[in-house]
């Protein structure tokens, strides 16, 4: 590609489709890591900008002129920061590498028996192969693909299972036990593996329910309870009796109405068992449910596909959904034969292969989706990543979204002509924003603003509250409100 990027090419990089050719394949003779420069007359300036947010703890900066491949501005750009969610940036690239823009999960019913009058002889099978985003609607559509195919009643039980996939039973164990942003990790997940918890007070009292709700449906589950309880702490607290999760709230915590989501710990149980109410609901009865031992010579009756790899990643990257890095993570392990049993080996894997392909010689992952706050990378290291993806896989860019330009004291401004394609990452004491400026701008850049405070964050962890730490999301407010003063100063042409 020639130096000069000019309106036109900009725009046909966005709306571009090179997803799927690996980064091996546009090797060059000349490496494209940027090479940095002395520290511009700017310094001083960010300085001042700097030490205006008000926040503590440390930033860093790196910003490359897209068109030259020279380093705009850095600051602390060697110093290993924790990305939180834009470690997904990552994990995306890796998962287009490994498993390509049209890869799919599926999901299927399947039986050992035949279908006689009706009445299905045998066993059912609910199997799945990882599916992030399934959810109730479409396991509705399963069961109705079951009753089209002629099955009434079912004489036998029915068996689940996630075949090979690793059971996780949360991302990150430091976070707050209620938080529907850590889930398990499963072969057969269900609403990215929470449940809906809603309650109403009445004159007699407050009314709890647990809920898999879809689009137009809320069925119930048998196999996780919640119950209120006179105790002012903890909020929630969690545990697993016989064949149930069991939730426990605080009244004291409830107002007059409201709803959260909550965590799943055993979500190839919990798919089963609103797949089966949701069977009952067309008059399909079922017996037992059990995970499936190893499975025998099944026949299909009905399966659910999902979206292609390139949506499931615009999605992810959109909402920063957890789940959905993590099981893109350990499958993209998987395919291509390292160890996924765990989040940290399959994490690792995915380390090795980005310091080969993209140069972050300082990086360590821990997990696939950047919640746990053991990861690191350096600005410098992230925003060289982004430079060489930008111009040896340049429609990536259209799987970032737009990211509002906000003026100086934080708010949207609708007059900038800046388009920003960027993730964000958040942990309490930890902002992140890291992407691309590729519009209303001199020359498009690739930056990463990184800020954090490590001991604050830690001493917020000790102190085990299921609340927000005090003074989090001020200084988080902050680091954003920083981020984008940093980015209009860096579009500024006389920054270089």
């Amino acid at each position: 590609m020639g130096q000069d990027i000019s309106r036109r090419k900009m725009a046909a990089y966005i709306a571009g489709t090179a997803f799927c050719a690996p980064l091996a394949l546009y090797a060059q003779s000349v490496s494209l890591r940027p090479r940095s420069r002395p520290g511009s007359a700017a310094s001083s300036e960010f300085d001042r900008i700097r030490a205006r947010a008000g926040i503590t703890g440390e930033v860093g900066i790196s910003a490359i002129n897209l068109e030259t491949g020279k380093v705009i501005y850095e600051k602390n750009q060697a110093k290993s920061f924790a990305p939180a969610s834009v470690l997904k940036i990552i994990t995306a690239l890796y998962a287009l590498e490994k498993l390509g823009p049209t890869f799919r999960f599926s999901t299927q019913v399947l039986t050992d028996g035949t279908i006689k009058n009706g009445q299905l002889l045998g066993n059912l099978y609910l199997v799945g192969s990882g599916d992030p985003m399934l959810d109730t609607d479409h396991l509705l559509a399963l069961a109705n693909d079951v009753k089209a195919a002629g099955i009434s009643s079912i004489s036998g039980d029915l068996f689940y299972t996630g075949q090979d996939f690793p059971k996780i039973s949360q991302i990150d164990s430091l976070q707050p036990v209620q938080a529907g942003y850590n889930p398990a990790v499963s072969g057969l997940n269900l609403n990215f593996n929470r449940i809906y918890f809603e309650w109403t007070k009445t004159a007699s009292g407050t009314e709890l329910r647990l809920d898999a709700r879809g689009t137009s449906i809320f069925p119930k589950t048998n196999s996780i309870a919640i119950s209120a309880s006179d105790t002012q702490t903890p909020v929630y607290s969690y545990s697993e009796s016989s064949n149930k999760e069991v939730w426990t709230v605080s009244k004291h915590a409830l107002n007059e109405k409201g709803g959260v989501w909550l965590p799943v710990r055993k979500p190839e149980r919990y798919c089963a068992d609103i797949f089966s109410d949701l069977l009952a609901g067309l008059g399909i009865y079922i017996g037992r449910k059990s995970p499936a031992p190893d499975l025998p010579v099944l026949q299909p009756i009905a399966s659910h596909e999902s979206a292609p790899l390139n949506e499931m990643l615009i999605h992810m990257l959109k909402y920063s959904i957890n789940l959905t890095a993590e099981i893109l993570g350990l499958t993209a392990t998987q395919k291509s034969g390292g160890d996924a049993s765990s989040l940290t080996s399959s994490a690792r894997h995915m380390q090795l292969w980005a310091q080969k392909q993209l140069s972050v010689g300082e990086a360590h992952f821990v997990d696939h989706s950047g919640l746990g706050d053991m990861s690191r990378i350096t600005p410098s290291d992230l925003s060289s990543a982004l430079h060489q993806i930008f111009r040896e896989r340049p429609g990536f860019l259209s799987l970032l979204r737009k990211i509002k330009p906000r003026d100086n004291t934080g708010k949207i401004d609708t007059s900038s002509k800046l388009e920003i394609r960027a993730k964000t990452g958040t942990l309490n004491f930890v902002s992140s924003l890291a992407g691309y400026v590729v519009d209303g701008v001199g020359s498009p850049f690739a930056f990463t603003i990184m800020s954090q405070d490590l001991s604050r964050r830690a001493a917020a962890q000790a102190e085990n509250k299921d609340t927000s730490p005090e003074g989090s999301k001020r200084w988080n407010f902050r680091s954003r409100r920083l981020q984008h003063q940093i980015l209009n100063r860096l579009s500024e042409t006389d920054i270089e």
